[in-house]
């Protein structure tokens, strides 16, 4: 039961309106560094490694009192690939290619900082999964109904259960409200 908990949360992290919030990460950027890793262990020390990253932006620190936080575009693999010198310097960035890479993710500034910045990621923050069943978790409104009827409707096939009806209408119901409450303003 617990590792179909687990494998049913992990597959709402890739349901963008079963994401409750997005969080906000500034990192450091290394004057003459092209590329960093995000995730676990990576140089954004991210855990677990977000699913997406929503918006990426560049924070000139020119003027610390008043940093200025501007969006980067969130190159394409086409787009990445199209840039015939990637090793072109410059004081801020005007895009980050993402290649999605998984335990860690690489993220390639373009052009390369060669002054001090920082970089803010916006990206989705999932629910977390379960260590044990004992333990007492705390959730966001809603989610509760939703794991406890959507646990039920993944675990009745498994242990040969017939599933009534109503546990599966709670299941869609309680589900449907936690992303009417996640769609983004």
């Amino acid at each position: 039961a617990l590792a179909t908990l687990n494998a049913m949360i992990d597959e709402w992290q890739n349901e963008s309106l079963m994401i409750y919030t997005r969080t906000r990460n500034v990192y450091s950027l290394v004057s003459g560094t092209q590329t960093y890793t995000l995730g676990p262990g990576g140089a954004f020390a991210l855990d677990p490694r977000p699913v997406r990253i929503d918006i990426a932006t560049i924070i000139n620190l020119a003027n610390p009192a008043m940093p200025l936080e501007l969006p980067l575009e969130m190159f394409t693999t086409e787009r990445w690939a199209g840039i015939p010198v990637k090793n072109v310097q410059s004081a801020l960035p005007l895009g980050v290619y993402d290649d999605g890479g998984f335990p860690l993710r690489n993220l390639s500034y373009y052009p390369i900082p060669n002054v001090a910045v920082q970089t803010a990621l916006y990206t989705w923050t999932a629910l977390s999964r379960f260590a044990d069943l004992v333990t007492n978790y705390t959730f966001p409104p809603g989610y509760e109904k939703a794991i406890r009827y959507n646990l039920a409707l993944d675990l009745a096939p498994e242990y040969g259960r017939p599933l009534q009806a109503v546990v599966a209408a709670q299941a869609v119901s309680s589900k449907a409200k936690v992303k009417a409450i996640n769609v983004p303003l």
